[in-house]
């Protein structure tokens, strides 16, 4: 009788703790509205991360391109950097070489160099050299963590609708779109920004006063 009595006090009470769980989250958007940064900008990849600090773009190898009008331009990561001499090359080839290498890139970065840098430099060069390993070349998800995004950023523009397309079907394929939904409504992913080094120093602090 007593079981059957607190079965629907029970059920009660689990029901109000759900439904604290889901709303308690809500509390990092005004969190964030309190004390997050004021310089977070839109993502131009935002199926894979919201607003957050980055670098500006750097126009700086599209007018290199420019001025040296390059016949051949080789696109690649330390794989081929070191097994590529540019200068040896041009001399053994009799053409100019241009070499965009950037270690622990992958394909969205030698994708946005040749979109972003290459092709308006307007330089028209006869060959595009990508260099790469086993499936890296189609996995775009390679070198995408937050740790490689800083080179990322100098070769993007505001929005990579384009890229962001691909890298949208790619995490739909794999997770579906439950987190993304979730990251979306309790805005996670602004707030772990800098909740996560906040917190960072704050123990830091409390270890080594």
């Amino acid at each position: 009788m007593s079981l059957v009595a607190s079965t629907p006090r029970t059920l009660a009470r689990l029901g109000a703790l759900v439904v604290v769980m889901l709303l308690v989250p809500f509390g990092l958007r005004m969190i964030d509205a309190r004390y997050g940064a004021d310089d977070l900008q839109p993502a131009y990849l935002p199926s894979l991360e919201g607003p957050r600090a980055r670098a500006p773009f750097d126009p700086f190898h599209r007018h290199d391109i420019a001025r040296l009008s390059p016949e051949l331009v080789i696109i690649g990561d330390s794989m081929a950097g070191t097994r590529i001499d540019p200068a040896l090359l041009s001399e053994l080839s009799g053409r100019r070489v241009y070499a965009l290498l950037q270690a622990a890139s992958g394909p969205a970065f030698w994708y946005l160099s040749l979109k972003n840098w290459v092709i308006p430099s307007g330089a028209a060069p006869k060959y595009v050299f990508v260099f790469f390993r086993d499936t890296n070349l189609t996995d775009v998800m390679f070198r995408l963590d937050e740790v490689y995004r800083g080179h990322l950023d100098r070769a993007a523009l505001e929005a990579e609708p384009e890229l962001d397309a691909i890298v949208s079907a790619r995490r739909e394929a794999r997770r579906g779109g439950i987190a993304r939904a979730i990251e979306s409504a309790y805005g996670s992913h602004r707030a772990r920004t800098w909740m996560v080094p906040a917190l960072g120093d704050r123990v830091a602090r409390m270890v080594e006063p």
